[in-house]
């Protein structure tokens, strides 16, 4: 064979490609050398990533044979040859004005003979020459052009040219799962089960995965390719320009202050995060490659000032984009006025640093969630349990604040907890939703930070131990902006959209001069769950899948427009039922009122002794937790005043004993007027 020969520098050496696309991917990956493990990956990774498919580049491995070398040697696998630095090389005729590949195996040097030789270049005419092939490549009749969810990551053609080994070998490069057995099967099998493996989500998902590493790759290289112009060279040295070094990483991480705290864009996820390290870890990066020998502290150092003193933020700058949401599969922009709904990429004006694991698809069903809500409240309160998520989405975009809570009480294992933490955490997740109780919200000064940008702020099993102070709710539900103060860090003034939400068996106390506050009780929606299931460890699993919620959320959306359109919640309750409601559940006695009395409108006189006997007997029948029942008389004439009993004196002037008095009496059929027989009306 005709060529033209080339000699290797010192420190490089070349890959030889030879035989088919299959043959040289099984070879590849049984090489354990750290080079070859590099162009395995970067080979395999392109390919799929750009094509869909393996065998598409294979047919150029096999154009990029060469000659065989001049000197012999042992190839380390079918179809490959390695050569080593300093060895002379024979291209054949066709490619010797082509570009090719070379392997460093130092630092970088100037161009060797062979032209364009870094992978980059090798990979990108591999790419050009695949684009032209893809272009010509005439469709089968009989395998028509597949749609975009059926076709396979490896063409059926190429799975049928090869044997299992060199099938299981390809299959595991593009990162799927291989079955232990699978070179054992018969051909057939074995051919049959990869083209299934390779139309399945899985291997769509791998395929993405590996596109989405190449993107992040190309760009890290294009990137890299700017440090040079960082660098200042002379006698002494080369020296950074902190300046320009500076301004790229602001550029490249898109950083800002807040607080004097720097935070940066993470490409990644499509998050802002805290800066970890991250910026210094690409200024020593910046440094290696351009060979700075500097003192590196005081470059970081003042590079780093560029970065921090640069764009600050007077107000916290994070979460309050005003038409988006940050869903799992993108950013659901949405126009309010429309109401159309349009999901995008996320970019770094956005500006978010939380991501609901919640996805967008406008075709998903709400029934499936629908059906279960509607076990655990009567019908007319499901929209209830719609508006709590809607209002947060409203909340996070800035809308309202709408001043309402939620708090549902129940028995045990009636659905409480899978709707306010299972199925919210699937729709906001866990790391959005924060979990100050009723209680620290009244007492703790630092509960603000510890709500933060929590989308819902929840107490699931909120106790019954009393709540000493309800302003600071009042004036945290009251508006949105509050002052964050975290223990040794500045305070600053911050939104908190948190919407409020509490799940008890019994709600707590409220102090006395709360009864009569109407803003309190304005506040709240009190939802009562009556039904009680058997417990089923794969109920949330089995019902709360990915589709069910993406079907929740549009229902949420669509709850989210209504509201705005009418510029009002739709679903509210008169304060004073919720007051009612709510002292009835926190004080038994209230609640044995209202079921064994009628008021009146005059007083009527109870035996002390008497009335506390029948409240016990009803407690009895009623299974209230005893923790609620006082033990002495003292503590239950403070019980009852909070219900209109009081304390009188009754009787002659020598014969005077302390009474009950209250405007009620007993219903004629209540079981326990005969162990509490009054006096009667006064």
């Amino acid at each position: 064979m005709s060529g033209t020969a080339f000699l290797l520098p010192e420190n490089r050496a070349a890959l030889i490609i030879r035989g088919s696309g299959f043959d040289t991917l099984a070879a590849l990956n049984s090489v354990s050398d750290p080079w070859i493990s590099e162009i395995r990956s970067v080979l395999t990774s392109r390919s799929a990533q750009r094509h869909g498919t393996i065998n598409d580049v294979p047919h150029l491995w096999v154009g990029l044979q060469v000659a065989p070398p001049i000197s012999d040697r042992a190839a380390p696998g079918p179809g490959i040859e390695i050569a080593p630095p300093g060895d002379e090389i024979l291209l054949t005729d066709d490619l010797a004005d082509e570009w090719t590949r070379t392997i460093k195996t130092g630092k970088s040097i100037p161009a060797s003979p062979i032209r364009k030789n870094s992978l980059d270049h090798f990979i990108q005419w591999v790419h050009e020459r695949a684009e032209v092939q893809q272009q010509q490549k005439p469709i089968s009749e009989e395998h028509p052009a597949a749609t975009e969810e059926n076709r396979p990551i490896i063409d059926d053609e190429a799975i049928d040219r090869a044997d299992a080994h060199a099938i299981a070998s390809v299959l595991r490069l593009n990162r799927l799962n291989v079955p232990d057995d699978f070179e054992s099967l018969p051909i057939d099998k074995a051919r049959a089960l990869a083209k299934q493996i390779t139309r399945s989500p899985e291997a769509r998902t791998a395929a993405e995965a590996l596109r989405e590493e190449e993107r992040r790759a190309k760009e890290k290289r294009t990137e890299r390719d700017r440090y040079p112009s960082f660098a200042r060279r002379s006698d002494k040295g080369v020296r950074l320009d902190n300046a320009a070094v500076g301004a790229y990483i602001r550029e490249r991480l898109h950083a800002l202050t807040f607080n004097q705290r720097l935070f940066i864009y993470d490409r990644t996820t499509g998050l802002y995060v805290e800066d970890a390290g991250q910026v210094g870890s690409l200024i020593q990066e910046i440094a290696e490659v351009v060979e700075f020998n500097g003192s590196i502290t005081s470059a970081k150092r003042e590079i780093m000032s560029y970065i921090r003193d640069h764009n600050i933020a007077p107000e916290y700058p994070f979460d309050h984009y005003p038409n988006a949401l940050p869903l799992a599969n993108g950013v659901l922009e949405i126009n309010w006025d429309t109401e159309i709904a349009t999901l995008c990429p996320y970019s770094p004006e956005h500006r978010f640093t939380q991501k609901w694991p919640a996805t967008f698809d406008a075709s998903a069903d709400p029934k499936p969630i629908h059906e279960v809500l509607r076990q655990y409240v009567d019908d007319e309160e499901v929209f209830a349990l719609l508006q709590l998520p809607a209002q947060a989405i409203l909340h996070f975009c800035g809308f309202g604040p709408f001043k309402r809570s939620y708090i549902f009480e129940g028995p045990s294992n009636g659905g409480k907890s899978t709707y306010l933490v299972d199925l919210l955490n699937r729709l906001f997740g866990a790391e959005n939703i924060s979990g100050a109780s009723l209680q620290a919200i009244g007492r703790d000064r630092f509960v603000t930070s510890s709500i933060g940008s929590a989308v819902i702020n929840r107490c699931d099993d909120l106790s019954d131990v009393p709540v000493e102070n309800v302003g600071p709710f009042k004036a945290l539900t009251g508006s949105f902006s509050h002052d964050i103060e975290k223990k040794f860090q500045t305070p600053y003034r911050s939104r908190v959209t948190a919407v409020h939400a509490f799940s008890t068996n019994a709600p707590p106390t409220v102090p006395d001069n709360v009864l009569f506050d109407a803003a309190f009780w304005s506040r709240w929606v009190y939802l009562r769950f009556n039904n009680v299931f058997e417990v089923d460890p794969g109920f949330v699993s089995r019902t709360f899948t990915p589709a069910a919620i993406a079907g929740l959320f549009n229902e949420v959306l669509k709850v989210a427009f209504e509201i705005r359109r009418n510029g009002r919640l739709l679903y509210e309750q008169d304060p004073g039922e919720v007051r009612a409601v709510w002292q009835s559940a926190a004080n038994p006695f209230q609640k044995f009122v209202s079921e064994e009395m009628l008021s009146t409108q005059n007083p009527t006189l109870f035996e002390k002794g008497q009335l506390l006997r029948a409240f016990r007997a009803w407690c009895g029948a009623n299974d209230i937790n005893p923790r609620k029942l006082p033990s002495t008389i003292t503590g239950f004439t403070q019980m009852i005043y909070a219900s209109g009993f009081t304390t009188t004196r009754r009787g002659s002037k020598n014969e005077q004993e302390w009474k009950y008095e209250a405007r009620y009496t007993w219903k004629a059929n209540s079981r326990y007027q005969k162990s509490a027989e009054g006096i009667g009306s006064i």
